[in-house]
């Protein structure tokens, strides 16, 4: 479950109960608690329920809490058995993929009209578990909102260009992008966005490059900033097998900070899939 993107293996790690049960315990603070009670009360209010082809429901539920440890701020929940949505579009070819992509996009739709805006809808933070219909999701680290109301069309396509627009895109090829964003990308390009309210370290470093350093932002600069952060991630074949290109980004990342990130994505988002490939594992290799 743990071969993902991001994955910090100081903060979380699994440990087994006398009674079997497999608990995952996570390093975090007081207000990923707080954010996954306010997703509990919202779905119990709200279920989130799909229902993909052959009429076999699946409903969305988050992780299940087994302990909050105030004072060392350790969250511990119940292990979820199942599939991890980033390994499953790593892995897996063919029709079923499409409908993997349709599940997804069904999952979209289902938190606009729910309400629902979870801060880490990212495929690494999805377990599906096909034999229950059952799709849990963990990590509410990032800021969350839920509401009783649909959300309103720009404001949902902000929520989605901020954060999943990208971290779908690591897995999705261009087609496949276009099937699953069609319709959510979209917004009013009239408004500003204040730097400070911009929780990606790397997206700002990017925004710097490419306007200098701002207090605020256009959302026209914002979407640019990031069409070119979802643009390099997109994965594509390198002698007939799927290479990830976020694999060695993230790397980079990690170990040159958000500048050298800002800088690598700025020399290679220009060049084609082959010069990308090969610039990419050089700058790996010199780290």
């Amino acid at each position: 479950m743990f071969h993902v993107l991001s994955f910090d293996p100081e903060r979380v790690t699994v440990s087994s109960c006398p009674d079997g049960k497999m608990i995952v315990n996570k390093k975090t603070t007081k207000k990923e608690y707080a954010n996954i009670l306010l997703a509990q009360q919202h779905i119990l209010k709200h279920p989130l329920i799909l229902i993909p082809r052959k009429n076999k429901v699946i409903r969305i539920a988050t992780a299940e809490i087994f302990r909050w440890n105030e004072n060392e701020q350790l969250l511990s929940t119940l292990f979820s058995q199942g599939k991890n949505l980033e390994q499953v579009l790593r892995k897996t070819f063919g029709t079923k993929r499409g409908k993997f992509i349709h599940l997804i996009r069904m999952i979209f739709e289902s938190f606009k009209e729910n309400g629902f805006l979870w801060g880490g809808f990212a495929p690494r933070n999805m377990i599906l578990n096909q034999s229950k219909g059952i799709i849990c999701i963990v990590d509410f680290e990032r800021e969350s909102q839920f509401k009783d109301l649909p959300i309103e069309r720009f404001v949902f396509n902000r929520y989605v260009r901020n954060y999943s627009f990208e971290e779908f895109s690591c897995f999705l090829t261009h087609d496949e992008k276009e099937i699953l964003f069609y319709g959510f990308l979209d917004e009013d390009e009239n408004g500003i966005v204040e730097r400070s309210h911009i929780a990606s370290k790397r997206k700002c470093a990017l925004l710097e490059i490419l306007f200098s350093m701002k207090e605020y932002y256009s959302l026209a600069e914002v979407r640019y900033a990031e069409d070119i952060m979802s643009a390099v991630v997109t994965p594509f074949l390198v002698h007939d097998l799927f290479f990830f290109p976020m694999d060695l980004i993230d790397l980079i990342g990690k170990k040159g900070g958000p500048n050298e990130y800002a800088r690598i994505i700025m020399s290679i988002y220009k060049l084609g899939e082959s010069e990308r490939f090969s610039q990419l594992k050089k700058c790996a290799k010199a780290l």
